[in-house]
């Protein structure tokens, strides 16, 4: 492990991705900023911004996966490492914990960026507005390790950089696209409300209707889990 944190710090790869996860913490909070300052208020009660790196963690850690692994591989270093006696699965645990910390370290690149832009224009409220900010911290590690665990398999299952990187960012996609497939679905309301337009063109409310999209029973246990 200690020679992968050598390894890690002079990763280009790591620095890429770092800056590029920086800059998209930047670039959240200038649109939250134009959104603020479009609609006239001074700052959101509410604040999913701050946690909006989640969305690219997934494609962060398979591209410095493929590149940190794949780099070992062409290297022939996990070769010498077999060659004095290493396992398998102590090099899979040292590359694993790396990518867990790297991923780590990009959302960390993330809240700094966004408290770099979002404190000067918006102020206090870009921390003080934040929805449970240690279990959203919590949840954000937790993805990282979970990510890492996936795409430093894929890293080393295949050492072609660029077709582990196709093949993590597809199975990113897919989590992604899942992901809020899922969550569409269990926040669909049971009923919806019929409006109708009365007399003086006003819009009243006549009765709830059953949502067919709702989902019930079996289904909803399945999307549940």
């Amino acid at each position: 492990i200690s020679a992968n944190f050598f390894r890690l710090w002079r990763s280009k790869s790591f620095w890429f991705v770092t800056f590029a996860m920086f800059a998209w913490g930047a670039t959240a909070y200038t649109f939250f900023h134009i959104n603020a300052t479009n609609m006239g208020i001074e700052g959101a009660q509410h604040n999913s911004y701050f946690f909006n790196g989640i969305l690219c963690l997934g494609p962060a850690i398979t591209v410095f996966s493929s590149f940190f692994v794949g780099s070992e591989c062409g290297d022939g270093m996990i070769r010498n490492k077999l060659t004095v006696g290493y396992s398998r699965q102590s090099i899979y645990m040292s590359n694993f914990v790396i990518a867990a910390i790297a991923g780590i370290l990009f959302m960390t690149a993330y809240w700094m960026g966004a408290m770099l832009i979002g404190l000067p224009t918006e102020g206090i409220i870009v921390l003080t507005g934040v929805q449970k900010p240690i279990q959203g911290i919590l949840c954000s590690c937790m993805v990282a390790v979970v990510y890492a665990s996936i795409y430093c398999f894929i890293a080393m299952a295949d050492s072609n950089k660029m077709r582990s990187t196709v093949t993590g960012l597809g199975i990113a996609l897919f989590l992604f696209v899942g992901g809020f497939a899922t969550l569409n679905g269990l926040n669909q309301p049971e009923y919806t409300y019929h409006m109708v337009i009365n007399e003086n063109g006003e819009y009243e409310i006549k009765g709830k209707v059953p949502n067919s999209k709702y989902l019930r029973g079996t289904e909803r246990f399945i999307y549940e889990c």
